[in-house]
């Protein structure tokens, strides 16, 4: 008590801030209240510094910690990207090497969820693209094949028809001869290189084949008499509008 005493005695005198008492030294401060009484506060210098030390380890300590804590964080997240980055470019890949059958999809929201899923419908429109193409392709190849199926058909009828008309004028059936030329030129005529129109004067010239054919079948029974305008002769009509009537 009495050691007390006469430290917080020189304390109160003490005319810096620092004194020794003993083996110790002592932070002191001292002020003077409005009241006349001084106010004076001292610490031990050694148990000052053991607590600011103290405080400086665990600051450290903290600190240290939080950079860990924020270097994990990093990895972490900067794996995550370049692992997404990585399946992205490796999806790529496949489509460069025309593996156009892939899936693609991402559920984030970012940049990178943002392009994955861009991409994605790229290689959707892409597809639907090539699809169209090759149905159109298909298409074309259909009628390019039932033209030539077309242009077939014609030749072979009109070759049946030649030969059928050498065999009757080998066989001095002129009769026969005449039908089989009027026919030939009536489907030539009807078939009208695949167009749908046709001239008044082509039309009259059918429906004259095909009288022709039914007078020498029917032998004769009626006849024909013409009376066509000269001036309609060369206006477009559609094809076979006269013959059924």
């Amino acid at each position: 008590q009495e050691e007390n005493e006469k430290l917080m005695l020189k304390a109160a005198y003490a005319e810096k801030d620092v004194i020794s008492f003993g083996s110790d030294r002592y932070l002191v401060k001292n002020e003077v209240l409005d009241n006349g009484f001084t106010l004076c506060i001292y610490a031990n210098e050694r148990e000052v510094i053991d607590g600011i030390n103290s405080i400086l380890l665990t600051t450290v300590a903290i600190s240290l910690i939080c950079l860990i804590c924020v270097f994990i964080f990093c990895f972490a997240f900067s794996n995550t990207l370049t692992r997404r980055i990585s399946l992205l470019n490796h999806k790529i890949d496949q489509v460069r090497s025309g593996n156009m059958d892939i899936v693609v999809h991402s559920e984030y929201t970012d940049e990178i969820g943002f392009l994955t899923n861009n991409f994605s419908d790229m290689i959707h429109q892409i597809n639907d693209l090539i699809q169209n193409v090759y149905e159109s392709k298909l298409t074309q190849q259909k009628a390019e094949l039932r033209a030539l199926q077309s242009q077939i058909k014609p030749h072979f009828l009109y070759n049946t028809l030649q030969a059928i008309n050498w065999n009757a004028i080998n066989r001095n059936d002129y009769e026969t001869s005449e039908i089989v030329v009027n026919l030939s030129n009536f489907y030539r005529a009807v078939l009208n290189k695949g167009e749908d129109d046709i001239s008044v004067d082509d039309e009259l010239k059918i429906i004259k084949y095909y009288l022709k054919i039914e007078q020498k079948i029917l032998g004769g029974l009626f006849s024909v008499d013409y009376d066509i305008d000269p001036e309609i002769l060369g206006y477009r009509t559609p094809l076979l509008i006269l013959q059924p009537i």
